[in-house]
């Protein structure tokens, strides 16, 4: 086994790591830690598919544009009124993520 710089693929795009490649017969192994370290990349990159896709409009509330959470999504990220969130760019998507206390 050699070492070699491989390709993970992920729905939304691939990322480089390190792993071994096998020159005899071109099987490829990534170790472990690199295999965790490049799942937390994607999953921070937003590189897997949505777990819960749902249609929403833009409303207006106070003057400010508004989106409404719905209640399937409260449960499951267990949050409430009064939840801290935090609201960013990535790429072309707006991304609206609980901070954890």
């Amino acid at each position: 086994m050699e070492q070699a710089i491989l390709t993970v693929h992920f729905p939304r795009g691939d990322l480089p790591v390190r792993g071994y490649r096998c020159s005899e017969h071109g099987y490829e192994l990534i170790a472990p830690d690199e295999s965790s370290k490049v799942e937390k990349i994607a999953g921070n990159l937003g590189l897997y598919e949505p777990q819960l896709v749902l249609t929403r409009k833009v409303t207006k509330s106070g003057g400010q544009l508004a989106i409404y959470v719905p209640r399937d999504v409260e449960h499951l990220l267990n949050i409430k009124q009064g939840t801290t969130v935090r609201v960013y760019i990535q790429g072309d998507r707006i991304v609206v993520e609980p901070i954890q206390t």
